[in-house]
């Protein structure tokens, strides 16, 4: 049998466990304060760096614009070398068109197409442009006319350069020819057109009028009514406004009316007034005079204005079917018997104008600005 010696446990070593105990014991508790501790300094630390983050995010979003800034001027600046290359590069484009357009007459291809972008005036009047495009557009039709056998088989021929004038004073009148019309509110339709192509479909079919008109001009359908039908239809309209214009009555009336002021002030004599502004081709190459004339043979109002005036006087500017007259009276033989009155007068006509002598008129008196080079006409 073994036996086990009891341990005897003293006042002092029972003292010593508690305290042994009790210091185990404050150490733990001592561990727990100190971890809480620890984790509220972390939790303070980090709100401490949240807020100086807050605290320093104006200044970095100053900083930012503050880059920005500096960075505006640089991209301002890359942007507008940029631009003014491009700039450069397409006044350099149009200067060396220019030149060639207008130094030597350049025409090819590619030359069409630059007119076509780059609207180059061949001429300008009322304000209206004849472009590039137009004229060596029609002189090329022109040209392909008259080699075609039509052309080639016409009772005229044009002298070198001819074509190119002839060409010029077209489109000219096309400008004209518009703005009057525009001037009038008077306006050729769509509708129009088709009637004119209508009518001449009759004649033939519409294809075939396209064939011919590919085959002597070399353009499309819709080239030769832009350039060939729709100025014929204006012309058209612009003679009938002509006949019926108050305006231009007006027009003349005033001119002949500053006519016979003139004569009157003896600021010019009756036969340079006959030259310069009578239409009547049968009495201005006599200088107006219409030798013997008797009622029978010129109705009212021109006899009985006639007769009504003394003579060496002018008559009033009186008006007829055919324009305005102004007549001085040289002698008159009043009835005797079964002898008839006769007068002996001469006359200034300012006629009432057909379309082509108007617009004649009209390129005599407007500005016109022709700025593409054209030939001399051969002598």
């Amino acid at each position: 049998m073994i036996r086990v010696k009891a341990k005897k446990f003293t006042h002092k070593s029972v003292k010593a466990v508690s305290e042994s105990v009790s210091s185990e014991v404050s150490a733990e508790v001592s561990l727990k304060h100190s971890s809480i501790s620890l984790e509220k300094i972390g939790t303070v630390k980090k709100g401490n760096m949240l807020k100086k983050k807050a605290d320093d995010l104006p200044e970095m979003l100053k900083h930012e614009e503050a880059v920005k800034t500096l960075d505006q001027p640089k991209r301002r600046s890359r942007l507008f070398r940029v631009v003014r290359w491009v700039v450069g590069l397409s006044i350099v484009f149009v200067m060396g068109s220019a030149v060639a357009a207008y130094g030597f007459a350049w025409r090819s291809t590619v030359a069409m197409q630059i007119y076509r972008l780059l609207p180059f005036p061949a001429a300008m009047v009322e304000m209206r442009i004849v472009t590039l495009y137009q004229y060596y557009s029609y002189l090329d039709a022109s040209e392909h006319y008259n080699q075609s056998e039509e052309g080639r088989n016409a009772l005229f021929a044009f002298k070198p350069g001819e074509l190119e004038h002839i060409t010029l004073e077209r489109l000219t009148d096309n400008a004209l020819t518009s703005f009057a019309l525009a001037k009038a509110k008077v306006v050729v339709t769509n509708e129009q057109l088709d009637a004119v192509i209508q009518q001449m479909s009759s004649v033939s079919s519409k294809e075939e009028l396209e064939k011919q008109t590919l085959r002597l001009w070399g353009w499309n359908m819709e080239e030769f009514m832009r350039n060939i039908l729709r100025p014929d239809v204006e012309k058209l309209e612009l003679q009938k406004y002509l006949t019926k214009s108050e305006t231009l009555f007006a027009d003349i009336q005033a001119r002949a009316e500053s006519a016979r002021a003139a004569i009157d002030k003896k600021e010019i004599s009756f036969e340079e007034a006959v030259e310069q502004y009578s239409g009547d081709e049968g009495s201005s190459a006599r200088g107006g005079d219409l030798g013997l004339i008797v009622e029978t043979t010129y109705p009212d109002p021109f006899w009985k204005t006639v007769y009504e005036t003394e003579v060496g006087k002018l008559t009033p500017v009186f008006r007829m079917d055919d324009g305005f007259h102004l007549v001085e009276v040289l002698q008159k033989n009043e009835a005797s018997g079964n002898e008839e009155a006769v007068i002996h007068a001469r006359q200034i006509l300012w006629k009432t104008p057909t379309a082509q002598e108007w617009l004649k008129q009209e390129r005599n008196i407007k500005t016109i600005w022709t700025f593409v080079k054209l030939p001399l006409l051969a002598s």
